[in-house]
């Protein structure tokens, strides 16, 4: 999670820099779509890769070796109780989940990380 979480600062640092290499020159389009075409295309093009090749459980894994895909398979058993894919959303376990305060304060503090992380970048321009 640490790792996860000082991402957002490092992003945070290049951001401007890169928005403004992206944005100086006379593009053919607005700055603000070739921007959105220049950060969001890799991103739509990876999930559709991800798509096709992350395995759907541990046993499919071809990168894993056998102690991996055991110890992974013992994981989930220790999480879920099963090894066995449920395969589909219970809505009423989804309604609960938002009426736990605990996801929200998770949900919170992760965009408070965020903000505080690219507050002071935005200040820059005013």
């Amino acid at each position: 999670m640490g790792i996860f979480l000082s991402a957002a600062p490092l992003a945070t640092c290049f951001a401007g820099a890169l928005a403004y290499g992206i944005t100086s020159g006379h593009p053919a389009l607005a700055n603000w779509r070739l921007l959105f075409l220049v950060e969001g295309l890799p991103t739509v093009c990876m999930a559709a890769v991800v798509f096709f090749f992350l395995p759907d459980s541990p046993h499919q894994a071809k990168f894993l070796t056998e102690d991996e895909v055991r110890i992974a398979v013992a994981r989930g058993v220790r999480q879920v109780g099963t090894t066995e894919r449920v395969g589909h959303i219970n809505m009423k376990d989804v309604l609960v989940t938002f009426l736990d305060i605990k996801p929200w304060f998770t949900a919170l503090m992760y965009f408070s990380c965020n903000v505080s992380c690219s507050f002071p970048h935005n200040l820059a321009f005013y």
